[in-house]
């Protein structure tokens, strides 16, 4: 059984917030940069993170996932996963938790009084689906600590695995398609186990995790919030599109990173060099 499907999966935050209107009805898209998700090495900080002690955050995590008998039973789940699943599993969870993390970027930027902020927090809703397949609206912070117990579940798991493919060193690049969030040109994979990181000069373009017969990836990408404002208000999505998965077959001569949701979008890495 999947872990995925006893997990809720996070779809994009559709946050309605109540700030003064200054038009009718205008919409803005407003870049997210966050310095911390583009520096080489900030995936492996984030996966070691997962790998670590750290049990007050695990309390958390435990009681967003409905308690001990249910986070281990999560984590039996995991074990007797495949290691592709577990690797499509912790990079769409790391997923989740960043995008959560963006929110609350943007809930900060709009609101600057710490009271004001603090209560658009409480109040954000992500839509996910739940294990039965229906859909509903969750706390954010609830959403945020559920994905990040899930991830670490899975990292926790593959780590017990034996050990990945060696995968590290450069590459010739080559992207093709559209809406691509990489531009071709050389790209050292960098491993750390079965935590890999794509950079080039110094910057993150992919965080990936190996499984045994295939990588699942995530562009470090721009991502961006729309605020629509109108006579009542202000209604905010951010992120306003959902991430995209990529993923490659292992043991062929080139890495083909494509895109598994919407992008028509392929990253050939070809020979080490």
């Amino acid at each position: 059984m999947k872990l995925a499907r006893l997990s809720a999966c996070a779809l994009a935050l559709l946050l309605a917030v109540t700030i003064p209107a200054t038009a009718q009805l205008e919409a803005r898209r407003f870049p997210l940069v966050d310095p911390k998700q583009v520096v080489a090495g900030s995936f492996f900080a984030e996966h070691a993170a997962l790998l670590a002690l750290n049990p007050s955050w695990e309390a958390e995590e435990m009681r967003a996932m409905g308690g001990p008998e249910k986070r281990a039973a999560l984590a039996e789940s995991a074990g007797r996963m495949e290691d592709d699943s577990l690797a499509r599993e912790l990079i769409r969870a790391m997923d989740a938790v960043r995008s959560a993390e963006l929110t609350v970027r943007v809930l900060r930027g709009l609101f600057t009084e710490e009271s004001a902020f603090l209560a658009q927090v409480d109040a954000a809703q992500h839509l996910v689906y739940m294990p039965d397949g229906s859909a509903r609206r969750l706390p954010l912070v609830q959403v945020w600590r559920l994905q990040r117990g899930l991830a670490r579940i899975a990292a926790r798991s593959l780590a017990a695995r034996p050990a990945a493919p060696p995968l590290a060193g450069t590459y010739t690049g080559r992207a093709e398609g559209t809406d691509c969030p990489i531009e071709s040109g050389p790209v050292e994979l960098v491993q750390q186990g079965r935590a890999v990181e794509l950079v080039r000069e110094g910057r993150l373009l992919f965080s990936v995790v190996l499984g045994t017969s295939e990588l699942a990836a995530l562009a470090t990408e721009q991502r961006h919030a729309t605020v629509t404002r109108g006579v009542d208000g202000a209604q905010v999505d951010a992120p306003d599109r959902a991430s995209e998965v990529y993923l490659a077959p292992l043991g062929s001569r080139d890495l083909v990173l494509a895109g598994s949701k919407f992008l028509a979008c392929t990253f050939t890495l070809t020979g080490k060099r």
